[in-house]
């Protein structure tokens, strides 16, 4: 167990693997048609987009508020409403800049999972309400940024510049980032 003198102690990820593991289908239990994605998986599929810009177009939706966005995100991910509520106009914008009609892999994500799992429900939502849509596949990062940042996986700021550094979100959900990855407030 991670303890760092408060009576909240939460084993971290790297100490069981297991207990994420729970985390993530826990979450995902709410949402039943939302499909995890690995973090393996999404940077495998971000770098082959970038070799072979033909294939899908991946994007990286952050549901998660502008001071946790600011620390750090996912490398190109664009920050949406938490809420889903800006589901059809980010799917109308990106639909818009998706001229050749490639299909897309959206992938949301937050901290965990929550409000991502959330966004990739909204977004299958409607989706399923829309014509004339190219193929969709909405997905949630599994793990969210926390096991992304775990992994050491690249992440920039909110000036774009590479960091290591995630918002731990609250003390209690915090405890599975990494504690020297924690963070929050950008670097100035």
């Amino acid at each position: 167990m991670a303890d760092d003198g408060d009576s909240t102690s939460v084993p971290k990820t790297d100490d069981n693997p297991l207990m994420m593991r729970l985390i993530v289908r826990m979450l995902s239990g709410k949402w039943q048609n939302v499909k995890n994605m690995t973090t393996l998986e999404l940077h495998e599929r971000m770098e082959a987009a970038k070799k072979d810009p033909t294939t899908e177009k991946v994007v990286v939706l952050d549901a998660r508020p502008p001071e946790e966005y600011d620390v750090s995100h996912v490398v190109g991910a664009i920050r949406v409403a938490p809420d889903g509520s800006d589901a059809k106009q980010t799917i109308e914008t990106l639909t818009a800049n998706n001229p050749d009609k490639r299909p897309m892999v959206l992938v949301s994500y937050c901290s965990l999972g929550y409000r991502g799992l959330k966004y990739a429900d909204a977004v299958t939502t409607e989706q399923q309400k829309a014509e004339d849509l190219p193929p969709i596949s909405a997905y949630n990062l599994e793990g969210g940024l926390f096991k992304w940042a775990n992994e050491n996986r690249p992440m920039t700021d909110h000036k774009d510049r590479p960091t290591i550094y995630a918002h731990p979100y609250s003390a209690v959900w915090g405890k599975w980032l990494n504690s020297n990855l924690r963070r929050s407030t950008p670097e100035p």
